[in-house]
């Protein structure tokens, strides 16, 4: 079960750490870790901090200009001439559906998943 769920809903692994920064803050996952992952936890963290914090700077910055929600309007008022491109033969969806065969194959799945573009407008979330 926990496989299928892993592999079904990714978000079962980040949903915990999601929860736990968003009502506790970044410092308590560190503070749950073991003393071995807390030295993992800092380099990881202090290698990604300056690209991440320019990443997240900009993205504040965007919001509090009001440029988010106009680069939002503008892209509704092009979207007729320019929809929105079918992503399903990147490497990313292609990869994906690679491992949702094996998992299919691996734990019998006969979800509503059939991986295919037209099932994602109603998928309950496990093509992604």
């Amino acid at each position: 079960m926990a496989l299928t769920l892993m592999l079904c809903r990714p978000q079962v692994i980040t949903g915990p750490l999601t929860t736990t920064i968003s009502h506790e803050g970044i410092l308590a996952v560190y503070n749950k870790l073991s003393a071995e992952d807390k030295v993992v936890f800092k380099q990881a963290y202090c290698a990604s901090y300056m690209p991440a914090r320019s990443i997240i700077e900009e993205c504040y910055d965007t919001v509090a200009c009001g440029n988010e929600i106009r680069d939002v309007v503008n892209a509704v008022k092009r979207f007729d001439r320019y929809p929105m491109g079918i992503i399903d033969a990147t490497r990313t969806w292609q990869a994906r559906r690679h491992f949702f065969s094996i998992f299919v194959r691996l734990t019998a799945f006969s979800g509503p998943c059939s991986g295919d573009y037209k099932h994602r407008s109603r998928c309950p979330g496990c093509c992604f």
